[in-house]
């Protein structure tokens, strides 16, 4: 009997054994098949955090031109009755054109005559321009002079030096 109480004995460390490879094994797999789920489930979160920032971005974007539209509208408004005022405008101003055409005609007899007396004071001006170049010759040379004239005092001031510590020694 101890055979049997052996094998039974085997038997069941056996079946405890089996079992609890097919717990561990069970447990893998459910734990492999969560990850999965877990990890499309996350996925799907960062899906819909991407899809609400855009329906967000839409909804912004569609208020923009509801907005956009609202001012249009007013401002086809404002348009429409300030057409009225630029037609009436307009013809004021027609009015005005003409005279100032009036007025043209005799601003350009006197453009004539301005002209005329701009061409004499370019030529005064042409002189005087010929005048001032002469002077600044003048200028130029009277410069020249003056440094040939400083030049000549260094050198005499430095023989006078030379002179006095001559006669010193």
């Amino acid at each position: 009997m101890a055979f049997i109480t052996k094998n039974a004995n085997l038997f069941l460390l056996f079946l405890i054994v089996l079992a609890s490879i097919g717990l561990v094994a069970a447990t893998i797999f459910f734990q492999y098949k969560f990850q999965n789920v877990n990890q499309k489930l996350l996925q799907k979160a960062v899906e819909l955090q991407d899809i609400s920032k855009e329906l967000e971005q839409k909804r912004t974007l569609l208020e923009g031109i509801q907005l956009d539209l609202s001012k249009k509208e007013k401002r086809e408004e404002e348009l429409s009755s300030k057409y009225v005022e630029v037609e009436e405008e307009k013809q004021k101003v027609q009015e005005k054109a003409q005279s100032l055409e009036q007025k043209t005609d005799i601003l350009e007899g006197k453009v004539g005559d301005l002209q005329i007396v701009n061409q004499r004071l370019e030529a005064v001006n042409q002189d005087q321009a010929k005048a001032i170049l002469s002077l600044n010759n003048d200028v130029g040379i009277l410069k020249t002079q003056n440094l040939q004239y400083q030049a000549q005092i260094a050198r005499l001031a430095s023989d006078l030096a030379t002179c006095q510590s001559q006669q010193g020694a």
